[in-house]
């Protein structure tokens, strides 16, 4: 019977240690030398910054230009709230950031959108040359779906992004969408800033016309809503075409009445509530004025308008009012809504 060796143990414990880290963080270093033709999962990540998304990117791009041969796919997920288009812009940034930065070519990449799950995912794919790719995932219009929201400005993006922001790219995959759907209707909502000039807005409903008019698509999907917001908003939305307006002077806070109806009928929680133009008031201090829209929580309207008076009492605040609801998010498979409220701080001599 041979001796117990500690050496030859420790040895052996490094090297399976070593594979293991070989098979489950770089399962590529090994797909150059196989002759299986099936597309391989390079990696997939959930929400990051774009520092971390980048390195993904980075490890991507190198195992891609390996091969020219071989496809590089980069498939989307995303949650029911997520909106659709801003989904989509995602997906076109980091198709751009591997072409621009990382010098792949255009023509050894796609993406792929593959729709709703629970939690979003995003997957790398490596796929060998001859192998079908899956088709994207076309977006429902059953009933008011929210496309797409662009905030423009200095200040009302991140410092560091990689997707695509510009009003021309949100237009461009709206226009994609009515044209799959030529039975839905569409509108687009512009409201003025509370903080920037008037002439801005007037701007950017001429590029959004403009951009819709070289899709072919009716430049009088535009509608300049009266409530101003923090930031300059460029909204986009699907509607079923058997949808009819009532005599409203706001149709987008009529969209969005629809879907707080909606959760409250279906008993959806509150998600997620967060506050826009709030530079310098404390979070907390906000919060606690509102403790019946917390995480959790079934979702009542009476509960929402006794939360915006309770608001309203923030000395530093103008008055809050259900038009300040800037954003409704519906979450169907998690049942839950997301609310963004829009506050103003007062001028110092009003306070």
């Amino acid at each position: 019977m041979s001796s117990f060796n500690p050496n030859h143990f420790r040895v052996s414990a490094q090297r399976a240690f070593f594979w293991l880290l070989v098979f489950l963080i770089f399962p590529t270093l090994i797909f150059s030398q196989t002759t299986n033709t099936s597309a391989i999962k390079f990696s997939q990540f959930d929400w990051r910054s774009a520092d971390d998304v980048q390195a993904y990117l980075d490890l991507f791009a190198r195992e891609l230009q390996k091969d020219s041969k071989v496809k590089g796919l980069v498939v989307g997920y995303r949650s029911d709230s997520d909106l659709p288009g801003s989904h989509l812009r995602t997906l076109s940034g980091y198709f751009d950031y591997l072409v621009d930065k990382r010098g792949i070519s255009a023509q050894q990449l796609r993406i792929v959108d593959r729709g709703v799950r629970l939690k979003p995912l995003f997957e790398l794919w490596i796929v060998p040359p001859g192998e079908n790719i899956p088709p994207p995932t076309k977006v429902e219009v059953l009933k008011s779906t929210p496309f797409d929201l662009v905030y423009t400005g200095s200040g009302c993006l991140p410092e560091f992004t990689l997707d695509r922001y510009e009003v021309t790219d949100a237009v461009s995959f709206y226009s994609d969408a009515l044209k799959q759907h030529p039975e839905a209707k569409g509108l687009v909502f512009i409201p003025p800033s509370t903080t920037k000039p008037l002439s801005q807005a007037r701007d950017l409903i001429s590029v959004a016309k403009s951009e819709l008019e070289k899709a072919g698509l009716p430049p009088n999907l535009i509608v300049a809503t009266p409530e101003p917001r923090g930031c300059h908003e460029v909204a986009f939305w699907l509607l079923p075409s058997t949808l009819t307006f009532p005599s409203v002077s706001n149709y987008e806070q009529y969209l969005f009445a629809q879907l707080m109806v909606e959760a409250e009928e279906n008993q959806f929680t509150v998600c997620r509530v967060e506050f826009q133009g709030n530079t310098w008031i404390s979070d907390q201090v906000l919060r606690r004025k509102i403790p019946g829209l917390n995480e959790g929580e079934v979702f009542r309207r009476d509960v929402l308008n006794k939360s915006l008076a309770s608001l309203s009492q923030v000395p530093s605040i103008n008055k809050v009012r259900l038009q300040d609801v800037t954003d409704v998010r519906l979450d169907h498979l998690d049942r839950s809504i997301d609310l963004t409220i829009l506050v103003r701080p007062r001028s110092r001599e009003r306070r």
